[in-house]
């Protein structure tokens, strides 16, 4: 699911839709720790979107409902937020970003600006954990055909040994026939 940061000044923000809203007397506070002062439909598309708007000039404001699907977002413009037009995807383009949110399998994910789909954090682990399976199955496959290449090494060695061993028996043997094993 999505992550929802507020900081205020410089970034968007992200607000599922729910039917809490803080009572008109809240102060900002309020609103910001304890969103159920009240309860009120269409919360999240008119008090709360105002508040982000007039009070913390949020240049981004988006929501997302994941019973409907119901997605927008708004950008500050001299003041007053404008709503954000979708792209031919769906997806809407966050300046502060430089990302595109859309609707991927019933969730609100991010894009790049290419239009890919940016992992989430339990996606990215996922692939760096068979990224690393992957490669300690190819480490494991190294080694073992390593131990192959030094086990056909020292059988080769020891081969060579014998053979050694078996010239220098035959080449004393020459000698004791009073015969050059050199001159053969």
């Amino acid at each position: 699911s999505l992550t929802y940061k507020y900081n205020y000044t410089r970034c968007a923000v992200f607000r599922p839709l729910s039917t809490q809203c803080p009572s008109s007397t809240a102060n900002v506070d309020e609103v910001t720790a304890a969103p159920g002062a009240c309860i009120r439909e269409n919360c999240d598309r008119t008090d709360k979107k105002k508040i982000y708007q007039d009070t913390f000039r949020t240049p981004e404001y988006f929501w997302f409902s994941p019973n409907t699907l119901e997605f927008q977002g708004f950008h500050l413009v001299d003041g007053e937020y404008e709503q954000i037009e979708a792209n031919e995807s769906g997806g809407l383009w966050s300046k502060q970003l430089q990302l595109f949110l859309g609707i991927h399998e019933q969730q609100l994910r991010f894009f790049t600006p290419e239009g890919e789909l940016v992992p989430s954090p339990e996606e990215s682990a996922q692939t760096e954990k068979q990224q690393r399976e992957t490669v300690e199955q190819q480490l494991a496959t190294s080694e073992q055909q390593l131990a192959t290449t030094e086990q056909q090494l020292s059988t080769t060695e020891q081969q060579l040994e014998i053979e050694r061993q078996q010239k220098e028996k035959l080449a004393a043997k020459l000698r004791e026939l009073n015969i050059d094993p050199e001159t053969l």
